[in-house]
Parts: structure tokens; C-alpha cells; sequence
């Protein structure tokens, strides 16, 4: 498939909380909030045939989510109260604001949706954390994931980065496919962090990048 990548930009929050609320079995988001995700109207063969649009940027499936998430109130999943915790210790409002903060990359589809996104956070000088990964649910299983893991890998290889990291579910039933997902990309599970989350272990899974 063919996909159009660009890094990720402050007004494409809303488009990557779409790709959220479209996953309620991973991101568990409210069933007002699953209802509210807009479905795509794509043809696989022309994904990423348009050019994206012009604009200011900065510089950053398979679901493969860093955190399960707890279920929320508010429009596509961010909940009244903003700070409510979710299992994994964050909740779908730590979402937006850490696609407003962080770096990442976005997937385009052919009318510029976005249609798959992550975002990262560095770890001192050579190293890199994937903070938050999905694919939209009607792109699943289609290669887009793989493709946005492996741009940023050669992007942050190329800076000088000398390893990237992701944390999951250690344990959960749901976040299997997460854990394979992670294991075929050749990330390693390195250490479960039982003190993390309040509700479920972690488990931190780790990469060396080469430039």
C-alpha cells in the first residue's frame, strides 16, 4: 500500500483522536465516542495518492498503543474531567496534549484524513520512547503501522539516535496482537515494570538503531 507520511502538526489532533475513538477494544473510549469517529470512505490502492497539504511542521496497524486506556465521557474519548486515570495510568485527554507537545508522524489518506499516527518522546541524548501508535480499525493489518515504525526508525537513526523503546500490557489478553506486534519488529522485552500502572504490569520493550 501506498501511504503519504508527514510529521505530525498541532491541527492534527483532532484527526488522530478520530483514529482513537475508532479502536474502543484497545483505547476501551465510550460508545458515545466510538460513534462519533467518522468512517473513512478509502480505496487501498489510491491511499496516499493526493499530495498532503502545505503547511508549518514539526519535527516524529495493527493497534499498537503504548497504554491501555480507560473508558471516557467526552468527544472522541477525552473525558470531563481531564486528569481521570486510566488502567494504564493516563487517560485519552494525556492523548491530545501529548499529540499537541510531542513529535510524531501521521499517515494521509486520499483526501488528507489522517489515518494512522505516532508520537515519541526523546530519553537524554541517544535514546527515543513510542508514546502513543494506532492505525485507524478499517486500515488494520495492512502495513501501515510497519511503515510509520520504519520511517521513524531511519528518521531518529539518522539524528544520532542509538535506541528506541515502547511500553504495552505485559499481560493483558487484548494487547497480545501489541506484543507480537512489537516482537516482529524486532523489539525486544527487556523489563516489567509492576509499580508503573495502578491497574496492570508494564512491559518495556527495546530496539537498537543503526544508522
Amino acid at each position: 500500500m501506498s501511504l503519504s507520511i508527514r510529521p505530525l502538526r498541532r491541527d492534527d489532533v483532532e484527526g488522530c483522536l478520530r483514529v482513537i475513538a475508532s479502536l474502543p477494544r484497545f483505547f476501551a473510549v465510550s460508545d458515545a465516542a466510538a460513534a462519533s469517529a467518522e468512517p473513512l470512505d478509502l480505496e487501498p490502492e489510491k491511499v496516499g495518492a493526493h499530495r498532503p497539504k502545505v503547511g508549518a511542521v514539526r519535527s516524529a496497524s495493527r493497534v499498537t498503543a503504548s497504554h491501555p486506556v480507560r473508558p471516557s465521557r467526552g468527544r472522541h474519548g477525552i473525558p470531563d474531567e481531564d486528569d481521570e486515570p486510566a488502567p494504564g495510568g493516563r487517560s485519552i485527554a494525556q492523548a491530545a496534549r501529548d499529540l499537541g507537545t510531542q513529535g510524531g508522524l501521521v499517515a494521509l489518506g486520499p483526501g488528507g484524513d489522517v489515518i494512522a499516527f505516532l508520537t515519541w518522546k526523546r530519553h537524554g541524548d541517544k535514546a527515543a520512547e513510542i508514546t502513543w501508535m494506532a492505525v485507524h480499525a478499517a486500515l488494520r493489518h495492512r502495513g501501515v503501522g510497519t511503515t510509520l515504525l520504519t520511517r521513524l526508525e531511519r528518521l531518529l537513526a539518522a539524528q544520532g539516535f542509538q535506541n528506541i523503546s515502547a511500553i504495552t500490557s505485559a499481560s493483558s489478553h487484548t494487547y497480545e496482537p501489541t506484543r507480537r506486534f512489537w516482537r516482529g519488529q524486532g523489539y525486544a522485552p527487556v523489563l516489567q515494570l509492576e509499580d508503573l500502572w495502578e491497574t496492570d504490569v508494564a512491559l518495556v520493550l527495546t530496539k537498537s538503531l543503526t544508522p
